[in-house]
């Protein structure tokens, strides 16, 4: 120990601990300044968050496809699968019986298997930014309503006594486009149009995109014409007496062709194929064999061009005469709507 009253000699500091001190310091006094010269700035983000808006209503969930699927086979085979689900008690009345929501079998042979409103579930918008424009059908492009081709639509109730919808629509048939594709669907109050105009809705749900691509569809063929072909008249339960050709496939016109001159070009003709023959059609029993022609190698009887509906499976369906301007055709030559 040192005598008393002699010098205490201390190590000196070095450069580090005196750096790290006067950046403590300056540091110490550059919060202060802050602080006090922004004090406006410190009060906000201290403050309470702007509130935020109400969620919509009614919540929609798509479930199929999902984001950035590749879908179908061949332009169909894929499925687009949904659920609307009030979010509280209040919202039960938007999904109610009341308002058109129920159970519902949407047949597709069925004249409420069409574009527009779908009839379990009316207030339901389901848009394909790949739809094409197609003359002469309800395909009005990407704003066509596709809701009521959904096929299944189902109504329960959830936890919380929540009213919730299924609804499914399984696209059997290529038809709306393929590549890359934007699924649109929400919901409106009341009952949804066919063709969804910009502005105008009373939206009642969240806004659901999805970005998906649709596989390319196999190239669509008429029947193979025969070296003559030949057109008969059958009687049909729904429409009584009407043409089809020698396979039973019922036969149609199109009300806005300028006689023989075809006014269905382009994707309405892969719609609604041409019946074609390579020689002089005939008649069939029943039929007036002065009324059957042809022109450019499409079959007309009495002046009328004859197609095909892409969209009957069968012999005997008769779906194209409920789409407008076409109608199945009668044995005088008239044409023959369904109701």
């Amino acid at each position: 120990m040192p005598p008393l009253g002699s010098a205490i000699h201390l190590p000196a500091p070095t450069r580090s601990r005196v750096t790290r001190g006067i950046l403590a310091v300056a540091a110490i006094a550059l919060v202060g300044l802050t602080v006090a010269a922004s004090p406006a700035t410190a009060q906000t983000s201290y403050g309470s968050p702007a509130p935020k808006a109400s969620p919509a209503p009614v919540k929609v969930n798509v479930f199929s496809p999902t984001a950035r699927d590749t879908a179908g086979k061949d332009g169909a085979g894929f499925v687009v699968d949904l659920s609307l689900t009030a979010r509280n008690s209040a919202a039960n009345s938007l999904l109610s019986p009341e308002a058109g929501y129920k159970p519902f079998f949407n047949n597709p042979t069925a004249p409420t298997f069409a574009p527009g409103p779908d009839a379990g579930a009316p207030g339901l918008v389901v848009m394909l930014s790949t739809t094409p424009n197609t003359p002469g059908t309800p395909f009005q492009g990407p704003t066509t309503n596709l809701a009521g081709l959904f096929q299944i639509n189902g109504v329960g109730t959830v936890k919380g006594g929540l009213t919730q919808t299924w609804n499914t629509w399984q696209i059997g048939k290529a038809g709306f486009g393929s590549g890359a594709s934007t699924l649109t669907v929400y919901v409106v109050k009341g009952t949804a149009p066919a063709v969804v105009p910009n502005t105008g809705l009373d939206v009642i749900s969240n806004r659901v995109t999805v970005p998906f691509t649709i596989s390319a569809p196999a190239a669509a063929a008429a029947p193979a014409a025969p070296a003559a072909s030949t057109v008969k008249a059958t009687t049909n339960a729904k429409l009584g007496d009407i043409l089809v050709d020698t396979n039973g496939r019922t036969v149609y016109q199109f009300a806005q062709d300028q006689g023989t001159t075809s006014a269905c070009t382009g994707a309405c003709a892969n719609v609604w194929p041409a019946l074609t023959t390579q020689g002089t059609p005939t008649a069939g029993a029943g039929l007036d064999a002065s009324k059957i022609g042809s022109a450019h190698g499409q079959v007309t009887y009495a002046g009328h061009l004859l197609y095909y509906y892409s969209g009957d499976a069968k012999p005997g369906d008769t779906i194209g005469a409920s789409i407008p301007d076409w109608g199945a055709v009668s044995p005088t030559g008239a044409a023959i709507h369904a109701n």
